[in-house]
């Protein structure tokens, strides 16, 4: 029986080119992202997508579900941008979420520059994959999760201590918070502009 069927074809990925892995000066420079994955007690898989700023190390999101499509992605990037404002670039694999249509043309229309690294080159997004690490080891691996809310729960906990409490040599041996400080007015000069203004007008 003779069948004319198209066959599909694998899509090709575009060449991917090497960026030298740089820390930032500034905040909001280069962000990078990236998932990780484990299963519940019930062999449901989940997935976790991370995000963090290159500069001071912070983990901006951890955000846990069974799936977590392209139109997540961009939803919880917009809210990271309402909040702290976007950067100038992003730093991923080349996972389906982050190729996608939705996810480009949100780039696009906020100017941010995407930057892929290149296949099987994990340690060109090494930031983040330094964060993935200890993740995994204190709570992925740590513990045996029943449900969504528990893994949430634990791992909102982690992310404030790691945000707080953990100390990077690269940052003169101070947890991303801590080193977030030392950018004060120069990071949030429209926050002082207002408080300075109410405080005329109080005087006034």
């Amino acid at each position: 029986m003779n069948l004319n069927l198209r066959r599909r074809h694998k899509k090709r990925l575009p060449a991917r080119v090497k960026h030298p892995l740089e820390a930032p000066t500034k905040l909001n420079e280069v962000w990078s992202m990236d998932f990780m994955a484990d299963v519940l007690s019930d062999a449901r898989k989940i997935r976790v997508f991370n995000v963090m700023d290159d500069c001071n190390r912070e983990a901006l999101a951890m955000d846990v579900g069974l799936k977590y499509p392209a139109k997540k992605v961009v939803e919880t990037l917009s809210y990271l941008g309402e909040e702290m404002g976007l950067p100038k670039t992003i730093r991923c694999e080349n996972g389906l979420e982050f190729i996608s249509k939705t996810r480009n043309d949100w780039c696009k229309k906020n100017r941010i520059e995407l930057r892929f690294i290149q296949p099987g080159k994990p340690v060109q997004n090494a930031f983040i994959e330094r964060l993935n690490r200890h993740y995994r080891e204190d709570v992925l691996d740590a513990y045996w999760f029943h449900d969504l809310h528990q893994v949430r729960t634990l791992t909102d906990k982690w992310m404030e201590d790691y945000n707080t409490k953990h100390p990077h040599s690269s940052l003169n041996d101070m947890p991303p918070m801590e080193y977030k400080n030392r950018f004060g007015e120069e990071f949030f000069p429209e926050t002082n502009i207002i408080n300075e203004k109410l405080l005329n007008l109080e005087l006034s």
